[in-house]
């Protein structure tokens, strides 16, 4: 199963990819079966791209646990919520004819993983309401937001291909698909995010303007407690590159083992 379906996918760097890619799907194979089982998303599926988003972001969550030193323990709860943080995303978009019994479904494998669901719940839009009102979250969940927000898609022979991307020019393409998610309703036709309104209401702003205001504060701390200039990342706007070079460092890596492997045998 490949899960990353790269045009030009021929040639040795994008072949080297995918396998990576694909290794990485195998190591976290409870996770996949949440998204490709319990979610329901198969590869004729148009909602696959939520699956493929979510294996990007896991790819550089392991990146970032390594880069900051993470605990085994914070590693894991970090990895498991980025690779299943859109599981829901099915159930929510597809027509199912029976929600109740899907959900059910879902669960059970959302259970065997034991997932942290403040991880999970950073990358919504309820999330906002507490940072509007001054709450500032664990850095966990402001890395996790930060990574739902640089993990995107490009489009590619006119083909959708999951990257990372630059965080100004990720919002501005979600923006414009969604000018705005916090008018969002539920299905009784009722606002999942009155508060949320209301608090964007009174301060007299746009929720993407928040979410960039935010999100660039956290791209600066992720910049100082990777080392900055030290490391080589000349400016906080040029993670999203530093992190795509490092996960290519570990896809040449895995090429170069994989090669020699090949070889042996």
């Amino acid at each position: 199963m490949i899960i990353d379906q790269v045009p030009g996918a021929d040639t040795p760097e994008r072949k080297n990819r995918a396998l990576y890619i694909q290794d990485l799907a195998m190591r976290y194979l409870k996770e996949m079966r949440l998204l490709f089982r319990g979610g329901r998303l198969t590869k004729k599926d148009k909602w696959r791209n939520v699956a493929e988003h979510c294996v990007v972001q896991l790819a550089v969550a392991e990146v970032l646990s390594d880069l900051l030193q993470l605990t085994p323990e914070e590693k894991m709860r970090f990895c498991t919520a980025a690779a299943v943080h859109d599981w829901e995303k099915r159930l929510e978009k597809k027509k199912i004819d029976d929600p109740a019994a899907a959900t059910l479904h879902a669960q059970q494998f959302l259970d065997v993983l034991a997932v942290d669901q403040r991880l999970i719940d950073a990358t919504g839009l309820a999330s906002m309401s507490a940072i509007l009102k001054g709450e500032e979250p664990p850095f966990l969940e402001k890395l996790q937001w930060y990574l739902d927000d640089i993990c995107g898609n490009r489009t590619i022979d006119g083909k959708t291909v999951s990257d990372i991307l630059p965080l100004e020019e990720r919002i501005a393409e979600v923006s414009a698909r969604n000018p705005h998610p916090e008018n969002e309703i539920n299905e009784h036709g009722h606002s999942k995010y009155q508060e949320l309104q209301g608090l964007l209401r009174e301060r007299n702003t746009d929720y993407w303007t928040v979410e960039l205001a935010f999100t660039k504060k956290v791209e600066r701390e992720l910049w100082e407690r990777l080392g900055g200039k030290a490391r080589g990342i000349a400016q906080p706007e040029d993670v999203p590159t530093f992190l795509q070079t490092e996960l290519w460092n570990r896809v040449n890596a895995y090429a170069a083992v994989r090669g020699h492997k090949d070889k042996q045998e």
